[in-house]
């Protein structure tokens, strides 16, 4: 009416014929970047399937925000960086200006995760005195207390609680660009009761390859590049996979994921493509100290690389 039209004109003669919308199987960074193209003061977007059905309705705020909970394995000795180690626990080992452990909880709460729990055993004091209740980092943390060593899986049966959604798993000494919402994504579409990132590695077998069989020779091939999926140390569980690992024991996540197969469940992979490093040794430490840049650190300054203790703050 405002516009001049009549009560009775057609609906199409106002309506939006192009309207800005998400598609229910947009990734979390093509959500994003839309929310940002709604006109100033306009925060809410439909989220519509194949056939144009309206879903949902998200604001920017609940974009950002995950109810999954990340697990920590933070408990391990780091017994091959033992120079660096004696007094600090590896995940605290500083890469730029900060711990290991801060940098991979930072990833997370950009993705909208808020609830962290860390399984500790080493020098547990050291990560409790450092990170406390979280809320310095804008983060909720508790902590698992490993009396003993339980290994990538066995911290996850001293949880008080199954958590009700999927829980991100991930080691406390690796660093990745990964994108939670986007692993979610696929857990969601593949329905796998677990999914395991995965990392393509190559190596060159320094000798010529021979292939028999039955003692006679089918082909040789001189020094081939073999291709693997890795597991990268970071997971996925829905509730379920965590019931299955046994109480108080040491108990591997390759254990845990071939009782996954072994029942029946849908076990997924989720390929890793851009940066990540598993820090398992001084030569991984040093790569990844040169290498990796946080992205909320990029103005601050670096910090002097010591093998004798941990990397102290430089100007």
């Amino acid at each position: 009416i405002a516009a001049g039209l009549l009560i009775n004109d057609s609906v199409a003669r106002l309506m939006n014929h192009s309207p800005l919308t998400i598609h229910e199987k947009d990734d979390y960074k093509t959500r994003l970047e839309k929310i940002k193209r709604l006109p100033h003061g306009l925060r809410y977007l439909p989220v519509l399937n194949d056939a144009g059905n309206v879903l949902d309705v998200v604001s920017e705020n609940a974009l950002m925000t995950l109810p999954n909970v990340a697990i920590i394995m933070a408990g391990g000795l780091g017994s091959r960086l033992k120079s660096l180690t004696q007094s600090l626990p590896k995940p605290m080992l500083r890469v730029g200006d900060k711990p290991i452990l801060q940098l991979i909880i930072e990833q997370f709460r950009r993705a909208g995760v808020s609830r962290f729990i860390l399984s500790v055993n080493y020098r547990a004091d050291v990560i409790r005195e450092y990170f406390k209740d979280g809320s310095e980092f804008e983060v909720q943390i508790e902590y698992l207390h490993e009396t003993e060593r339980l290994g990538t899986a066995g911290g996850l049966s001293l949880l008080p609680q199954v958590p009700t959604e999927p829980v991100f798993v991930m080691n406390g000494d690796v660093l990745t660009d990964l994108d939670p919402h986007d692993l979610l994504r696929h857990h969601r579409e593949t329905r796998s009761a677990a999914t395991v990132c995965v990392r393509e590695h190559q190596f060159e077998i320094p000798y010529g390859v021979v292939r028999t069989r039955e003692g006679w020779v089918q082909s040789i091939e001189e020094k081939p590049n073999m291709t693997y999926s890795i597991n990268a140390g970071i997971y996925l569980l829905e509730p379920e996979c965590v019931r299955l690992v046994p109480q108080g024991r040491f108990f591997d996540m390759t254990s845990l994921l071939e009782l996954v197969l072994k029942g029946g469940l849908a076990l997924g992979a989720y390929p890793l493509q851009g940066y990540w490093i598993d820090i398992g040794n001084l030569e991984d430490f040093q790569r990844a100290f040169h290498e990796y840049r946080d992205p909320l650190a990029a103005s601050k300054p670096r910090v002097s690389l010591s093998f004798d203790s941990a990397p102290q703050a430089t100007t």
